[in-house]
């Protein structure tokens, strides 16, 4: 696969509010309010095999399509950095960010200590 030369582009006030506000806005929105979601069926989404065992047809196919939605949007952006010649960057940070991760909550359960991450801090 051939390097991929972007193009430079002057992009309008509108279409900067559109991709700033629009996606990354209202996504980073939704999800600081997921604890506020915990209501009703979703109440019942927690990723533990036990309880995963009793969710019905519906709870699953929302799953699903979570789940393929995930996935989607990941191939997509490696994608596009594999085009642009940068994934590799992604993959040292990404290997760094895990093994400091796994050092840190190894260290830190010797003395007694159990590390929490939100689900947006991952993202």
């Amino acid at each position: 696969m051939g390097h991929v030369n972007p193009v430079c582009r002057e992009y309008t006030a509108f279409e900067v509010f559109k991709y700033n506000y629009l996606i990354w806005g209202i996504a980073f929105f939704l999800g600081l309010q997921f604890t506020h979601l915990d209501d009703g069926p979703l109440k019942k989404i927690e990723f533990n095999p036990e309880v995963m065992k009793t969710w019905g047809a519906g709870l699953w196919a929302f799953f699903i399509a979570l789940c393929v939605l995930i996935v989607g949007v990941v191939l997509v952006v490696c994608r596009r950095y594999i085009e642009l010649g940068i994934m590799k960057y992604y993959i040292i940070w990404a290997t760094f960010l895990f093994t400091a991760l796994i050092w840190n909550t190894k260290r830190e359960a010797k003395l007694g200590k159990h590390i929490h991450i939100h689900h947006y801090n991952i993202a």
